[in-house]
């Protein structure tokens, strides 16, 4: 992925045109030599690459930097101009096989179409992009969930937020189940949402649950979940999606890797 540039030579240090080998080891990397992926999280998230990082194949490599975290919509213009930093610190979208916005309250800001734009416009070239909220909303299309339940750990203000964003785009909640965690634990130094045992996230959970939901939401890529999906989805028969699976799947696939991955949930699994 890394763009051919003149490499100096000579006694005068005049550019010189690029060797064949010189071109090929400009896109070589030791330990994402398959795809390497960007993402953009908030100063205190400690789970996103952690739980990409479990996800993660050999030859995938995921590579982060940070921005902050927003939950306004009038902010959402603030929010584009922090994550255009945050891509610039990882340098740039053209040395990745895709960049993702990995932050889903800030992702919910905009429509899922709106922040497409704006992210390919941020990242440039052809570096494709995703966002945990466009993530989620793909997955549970290709799982073909309309009707859905949530859990989440946010308080009331951000749960109407997610409400709002997941039925303009065409689901129904049928319910929302939230440990409303206000924003003094929100800001705890180590990161409260980090800290949350995954056992309580289950409950969390099975509480969310509806017989007639075809599908089950956590929402929040700082939330520990990963580990319990499997024991979710064997508990409720139906798919559970994570805001870190559907952006991980969402990454993978953008970035043309299609394979099937065991031990993280249907998603991953199946699609």
């Amino acid at each position: 992925m890394a763009t051919e540039q003149a490499a100096a030579g000579g006694s005068g240090g005049e550019a010189r045109p690029l060797s064949t080998v010189e071109r090929a080891m400009g896109s070589y990397s030791a330990y994402g030599w398959r795809a390497r992926i960007g993402i953009i999280v908030p100063p205190g998230n400690t789970s996103n690459e952690a739980e990409f990082n479990l996800m993660a194949p050999e030859g995938v490599s995921v590579h982060a930097a940070r921005s902050p975290a927003f939950h306004e919509v009038e902010r959402a213009p603030e929010m584009l101009a922090c994550l255009r930093t945050g891509v610039a610190n990882i340098g740039g979208g053209p040395r990745y096989d895709v960049v993702a916005l990995g932050c889903t309250t800030s992702s919910m800001l905009l429509p899922v179409d709106e922040l497409d734009r704006e992210m390919a416009e941020i990242v440039g070239g052809e570096t494709p992009t995703t966002s945990a909220g466009g993530a989620v909303v793909r997955a549970l299309r290709a799982l073909g969930a309309r009707r859905i339940g949530v859990a989440t750990p946010y308080p009331e203000v951000r749960n109407v937020l997610a409400r709002r964003f997941l039925e303009r785009e065409g689901f129904e909640v049928l319910s929302l189940e939230a440990l409303g965690i206000g924003e003094e634990a929100w800001q705890m130094q180590g990161g409260f949402l980090a800290r949350i045992p995954p056992e309580v996230v289950y409950r969390l959970a099975r509480q969310a649950d509806r017989a007639e939901a075809d599908a089950l939401l956590i929402s929040c890529t700082d939330l520990p979940a990963l580990s319990i999906v499997p024991r979710l989805e064997e508990a409720l028969g139906k798919p559970v999606v994570t805001s870190n699976t559907a952006m991980f799947w969402d990454c993978m696939r953008r970035a043309g890797l299609n394979e099937r991955t065991d031990g993280f949930g249907m998603l991953l699994a199946e699609h």
